[in-house]
């Protein structure tokens, strides 16, 4: 019998700065806390598939093929569906402050190829199932959400593209969609005297380029000198709505490299960053520098070495027992 709880690697991750959801291949969030990473549940499927809640938007494609990957360069998660029948693409992200407002979860779905039928569940269970919570429709694309959230109140609102309905406290929806065509689910904590982005028109799409260009630009202020490019085009890449690998006159150097040495500059990057904890424990570590010049440079170092040349630059004093430790 299948079970219940997807593998923990089968998970995407998104978040805004504050708090992370957990997307999972079948297009379901599995765990969210709002609006702070330590505060109570909203989904927590993950812990309990019956009573935990979740947010659900799938395909109606039976067996399909599920491939998760992230927008070059952002915190965009992209969860694709494909099978005989169409191919669709669900794309989830949490816009941060400095791209808007923080707290929100913005939800897109489309129809690649065929026409697909969609169904979304969004039902929250406050405080790790522990709390009750309401919920009114105050309009076909308008839902509010209220609960506790420890001590206090907390409310989400939950604005759609598409028609929704209210079914034992939760807001579900089916639709069917073209080739082309796309439908979006905003999931926002309300704040008092605030008013709603997500009623806003085109509010997603604006959303989704801000987001995007603030993690590029976040990226941009890296200083491992990896190339940042994308995986599938190789070159350097703009944020835009409709495309992800628009070349950008800021990164085209990135394209002289081949993508297999670039793959491995990215990794030694990564490696020669980690390598401070690991020579701690271990007896070899690779060099910060070196690494990203060439991955596959190591320096081979035993733990005394390693320790003289951490202490002899400290002080005199530690010169002199540095000089010490190795006489004896």
């Amino acid at each position: 019998m299948a079970s219940r709880y997807a593998p923990i690697e089968d998970y995407g991750i998104i978040g805004d700065l504050h708090t992370v959801a957990l997307v999972g291949k079948d297009g379901s969030i599995d765990f969210l806390c709002l609006p702070s990473f330590d505060s109570p549940s909203v989904f927590a499927a993950l812990l309990d598939a019956e009573r935990g809640g979740r947010f659900q938007i799938a395909p109606q494609l039976g067996e399909a093929a599920r491939k998760q990957l992230y927008l070059p360069d952002t915190n965009v998660l992209l969860t694709r569906f494909l099978s005989n029948d169409g191919v669709a693409e669900l794309s989830d992200f949490m816009p941060v402050e400095d791209a808007g407002r923080a707290h929100n979860l913005v939800r897109r779905v489309k129809t690649v190829r065929g026409e697909i039928r969609f169904r979304m569940r969004c039902d929250p269970r406050f405080d790790y199932a522990r709390a009750t919570h309401s919920v009114e429709r105050r309009s076909d694309r308008e839902v509010v959400f209220i609960g506790r959230a420890g001590a206090g109140e907390l409310a989400l609102r939950l604005c759609s593209s598409v028609a929704m309905q209210l079914a034992d406290g939760a807001a579900v929806a089916e639709f069917t969609l073209g080739a082309d065509e796309s439908a979006s689910f905003v999931l926002e904590v309300v704040m008092l005297d605030e008013s709603s982005p997500g009623r806003q028109q085109d509010y997603d799409s604006e959303a989704f380029k801000q987001t995007v260009n603030f993690w590029r630009r976040w990226i941009d202020r890296c200083t491992s000198g990896c190339p940042r490019t994308s995986a599938a085009s190789g070159t350097g890449t703009t944020a835009t709505p409709g495309s992800a690998t628009r070349p950008s006159s800021s990164t085209a150097s990135c394209g002289s490299a081949t993508p297999a040495r670039r793959k491995r500059s990215c990794a030694g990057s990564w490696r020669g960053s980690m390598s401070w904890s690991r020579t701690a424990r271990s007896r070899s570590c690779t060099a910060s520098t070196a690494a990203t010049r060439s991955p596959r440079r190591r320096c081979r170092t035993s733990r005394g070495t390693w320790a003289r040349a951490r202490f002899a630059s400290a002080t005199p004093r530690l010169r002199i027992f540095s000089s010490t430790s190795t006489a004896s």
